[in-house]
C-alpha cells in the first residue's frame, strides 16, 4: 500500500493530507488500524515514509496474516479478500468457505 501515489502511478505526495508532520500522520494511521482491525494485527503492517519520484509518500508493507482479519464497520465486522486488482467482500457461506480453505479448520 502506498499513500501519496495516484492509481496511475503519478506521485501526489502526502502533503495533501495536511498533517503537521510525519509523526502525526503515522500516529493517525496506527490509530485507524487499531480501531478498525485491532492492535494485535499491527505486527503484520510495517509503515515507513519514503521518497518516490522526488515526492514524500507513506509505504505500508502488509504481511500475510496467520488468521482471518475482520474490519470493524460500526457494529458490524466485514471480511474482504483481494481478487486480482480489486477487493471483494465475502459474506456468509462464502466467507466461511474461504476461511476454512485458507486458514484450516
Amino acid at each position: 500500500l502506498v499513500i501519496g501515489v495516484a492509481d496511475d502511478g503519478e506521485p501526489v505526495g502526502i502533503d495533501a493530507d495536511k498533517f503537521p508532520n510525519e509523526d502525526r500522520m503515522y500516529l493517525h494511521l496506527v490509530n485507524l488500524i487499531k480501531d478498525r482491525v485491532g492492535a494485535a494485527h499491527m505486527m503484520y503492517l510495517h509503515p515507513r515514509f519514503d521518497d518516490y519520484d522526488h515526492t514524500r509518500v507513506l509505504a505500508v508493507e502488509c504481511l500475510r496474516s496467520k488468521s482471518p482479519v475482520f474490519v470493524k464497520d460500526g457494529k458490524q465486522e466485514r471480511f474482504y479478500v483481494r481478487t486480482g486488482a480489486a477487493t471483494t467482500e465475502l459474506m456468509g457461506a462464502q466467507a466461511q468457505e474461504f476461511i476454512k480453505q485458507r486458514f484450516g479448520d
